[in-house]
């Protein structure tokens, strides 16, 4: 998406100007950086992550009994949502092979993005300085009009603002990094929290220790499964821990 480094000599001629500002416009692959930035699955890996929550949020009874009121317990649709948790189970292990699936390519993605950040910056800075070069070397405009004199300073002009559309997009790659990394950290919270302390719970057992390290003193695993739900469902995270493994090294729990 960017070529190696690009830096011109100034130029003095329109000719000059025109050679060397699409000699750096060229090292940039405009295209690729905005498919790239357009094909984020991001939307798919969140819908599965939120149909997890969903799912175990609905799985729990005392919840799902007052979600169905007394004329819900009274026709019995609370014991209906109960009658088969084998199906949740199913679901949530479908859901999560999904999402290990969209984390994959998800990951794939951020690293093209993070390949492309440094590059383009050396792009952006190259077109500063052959601008401000170029600048100073034809001089301000002469006291009598000259033609080739102005179109010189018109293809300076428009690739300074080729310069300012590339500054514009560093930031949206700078945003979508950003982004990428949540919901990778959103999808791990749910992979390697939600869903074993879910499974315990249901299961009937004591918290495994590495899952007891993670929640706070005296929290019982109904407390911290209730607690995880309500923080899921409310807003995404907003920490990232670049240094974290690759989510896609890791298949979904069975």
């Amino acid at each position: 998406m960017t070529r190696p480094y690009a830096h011109p000599a100034p130029a003095a001629t329109p000719e000059e100007i025109e050679l060397g500002g699409r000699g750096i416009s060229a090292a940039v692959d405009m295209d690729a950086i905005n498919t790239l930035l357009a094909g984020l699955p991001t939307s798919a890996l969140m819908a599965e992550l939120d149909a997890i929550v969903e799912v175990i949020d609905a799985s729990d009874t005392g919840r799902a009994r007052r979600r169905a009121g007394l004329l819900g317990r009274l026709l019995g649709r609370d014991l209906v949502a109960r009658a088969n948790p084998d199906a949740t189970a199913d679901r949530v292990r479908v859901h999560l092979a999904h999402a290990a699936e969209h984390a994959g390519l998800l990951a794939s993605h951020l690293s093209a993005l993070e390949a492309v950040y440094s590059p383009l910056q050396q792009q952006i800075d190259a077109m500063d300085a052959f601008v401000e070069a170029s600048r100073n070397t034809i001089g301000p405009a002469p006291d009598e009009p000259d033609p080739r004199h102005l179109l010189a300073h018109r293809h300076l002009e428009r690739f300074q603002a080729v310069g300012v559309s590339w500054r514009h997009t560093r930031a949206q790659v700078r945003m979508a990094v950003d982004h990428v990394h949540l919901v990778l950290d959103r999808y791990r919270k749910v992979r390697d929290l939600l869903v074993p302390l879910w499974r315990q719970h249901h299961a009937g057992g004591a918290l495994e220790e590495r899952l007891r390290e993670r929640l706070p003193a005296g929290e019982n695993d109904r407390q911290a499964l209730h607690r995880l739900i309500a923080s899921l469902q409310t807003s995404p995270p907003t920490t990232h821990t670049p240094t974290h493994p690759n989510p896609a090294d890791r298949e979904p729990s069975p």
